[in-house]
């Protein structure tokens, strides 16, 4: 006897549920997945990242937009509320209500437990099919941790992994200028004042897994609070 075939959705459905529901879901290879409440740590951290790459952002026309901004990768059928989201430039949006950002310059996401996996990898495929989107962030929520991933041209990403207490992340986006800096005494799973950058080949989406059925919800930011989660706060460049 076959098994069942998993149950896909299209964008249609996907964004009538979403609008009549009161908490938000991301639609990943037409399975849809409630996301959770994410924990204060997260919450901390995805702040005080808006509000340093905000200041940056406004000084060269640009705008910086919270986790209720959707974003939608046409290419990938992707539709995903990322952590922190800069536009550069002339905006443009879907038809939705409310309607999806499709142009973003900058994305940021803050890691948990129960997405790290996703952040770094099938979710970056999804993002690189985005053609105006010149960096990526992660934020670590374990330790004192950027990597920053620039596109230097449409098959060429730089990846810069940046930890320790004088380390600073430059957004050639927003003119170069410092963005984010840790504290000291905060531990770090990266030595002092290292930095590794090397070159990350363009992945095609081509390679992307098709859905298994509807995954249980994901829990953002499930990790409990700790000074490790907490390591940005107070901590960015004037």
């Amino acid at each position: 006897m076959s098994s069942a075939a998993p149950t896909r959705f299209t964008a249609a459905e996907y964004l009538a549920l979403e609008k009549a529901s009161t908490t938000k879901h991301e639609l990943v290879d037409g399975a849809i997945l409630a996301m959770a409440g994410a924990r204060p740590p997260h919450n901390i951290l995805a702040a005080n990242v808006t509000m340093a790459v905000g200041q940056l952002a406004r000084a060269r026309g640009c705008v910086t937009m919270t986790s209720d901004q959707r974003v939608h990768v046409p290419a990938t059928g992707l539709y995903t509320y990322p952590d922190v989201t800069v536009a550069c430039g002339e905006r443009r949006y879907d038809d939705g209500d409310p309607p999806s950002l499709l142009d973003p310059t900058i994305l940021v996401e803050v890691t948990s437990d129960s997405t790290e996996d996703f952040d770094r990898g099938k979710k970056f495929l999804h993002y690189q099919a985005l053609r105006e989107l010149r960096e990526y962030i992660l934020v670590s929520h374990r330790a004192r941790r950027i990597d920053h991933y620039h596109r230097v041209d449409q098959g060429e990403w730089h990846l810069t992994t940046r930890a320790g207490e004088a380390e600073r992340v430059e957004l050639p986006s927003l003119g170069g200028a410092d963005a984010l800096r840790a504290p000291s005494g905060v531990p770090s799973t990266v030595p002092p004042s290292t930095a590794t950058v090397r070159s990350v080949p363009l992945r095609t989406t081509a390679s992307l897994p098709s859905s298994v059925g509807v995954p249980p919800p994901v829990a953002r930011g499930s990790r409990d609070g700790g000074s490790a989660n907490d390591w940005l706060v107070s901590s960015f460049a004037p």
